[in-house]
């Protein structure tokens, strides 16, 4: 699949070639912008979600495989209940979804990462403790419906750290990030458990992710919180248009938007120039008219 999108989009043109002409001296000044504030402004924030999203997706991945480890040697309850576990995993992850949803429209985004690393590492520490098959699989569901929390928002601060221009290399490094951590958790998780015994394994990993979660969030700093805007900026939010929008979203687009003063009778566009420009009447009386 994957190499079938590489095939797919292989020909599709660059954003240098298809950037109205534009000479290629202001096409590499426009890029050497973009790399100084990569540079000078978000590099220590995307660092600190990665920092975040090691450990979120390694144990996540080490979660998926231990339902076999807790189901056969802890509760001594067979191959079925690895089933049951994995039910519930996938319960939590449901359940982490639609309260992600709910989450990620706030604008501060700090107490809902805490909420779900809070829910991972309660389930992991649940798991420790539990007796029987029912307070395993709670345990299971809270850890991996506080796992898609995390990544979520984890996803939703990329968005309103990276620059739209290199936004893309952004999602893929996180990306990465996740799934080769997952696969390492994957496969250590059973490892470890084998070589320091489960418990020790399941406390460590909730201390793990205590930790990371602490030193991304200090790494990220002002970005968990929303930006401010010029009050008649801020008023664009509010419009129709962009409705339904998560915050990060709508913060992109007020991020773009470019005040303009405007002389009584002044030309805004006329018919038939490029459309390429989207204006907002914040306050004024303007005429349209038609050509015939």
């Amino acid at each position: 699949l994957f190499a079938g999108c590489l095939l797919v989009f292989l020909p599709l043109p660059s954003d240098r070639t298809t950037a109205l002409a534009r000479p290629a001296a202001v096409l590499e000044a426009m890029e050497e912008r973009t790399l100084e504030a990569v540079d000078d402004h978000i590099t220590t924030p995307v660092l600190g979600l990665v920092v975040i999203e090691i450990v979120a997706s390694a144990l996540s991945g080490a979660l998926g495989v231990l339902t076999v480890v807790v189901a056969v040697d802890t509760l001594g309850q067979g191959e079925a209940a690895t089933g049951l576990l994995n039910a519930a995993l996938g319960v939590g992850g449901l359940l982490g979804a639609l309260g992600s949803g709910l989450l990620v429209l706030r604008r501060r985004l700090a107490p809902p990462l805490a909420v779900g690393a809070v829910a991972v590492c309660l389930g992991f520490l649940g798991l420790t403790v539990a007796a029987g098959l029912p307070g395993a699989s709670l345990a299971f569901a809270v850890a991996s419906a506080g796992g898609l929390i995390v990544d979520i928002i984890l996803m939703t601060l990329l968005q309103r750290i990276v620059p739209d221009a290199v936004l893309g290399r952004g999602v893929g490094l996180l990306l990465t990030v996740w799934a080769t951590a997952y696969a390492v958790g994957a496969f250590a998780g059973p490892v470890l458990a084998d070589a320091v015994g489960l418990t020790p394994l399941l406390v460590a990993s909730a201390v793990a992710m205590a930790l990371a979660t602490f030193l991304g969030v200090a790494m990220i700093g002002p970005a968990l919180r929303p930006t401010r805007f010029a009050p008649e900026i801020a008023r664009v939010a509010g419009l129709a248009v962009f409705a339904g929008l998560s915050p990060a979203r709508i913060e992109q687009a007020l991020r773009r938007l470019q005040p303009r003063d405007v002389a009584a009778g002044e030309t805004i566009i006329l018919e038939g120039d490029p459309a390429d420009r989207f204006y907002i009447a914040v306050a004024g009386r303007f005429a349209v008219s038609q050509a015939i």
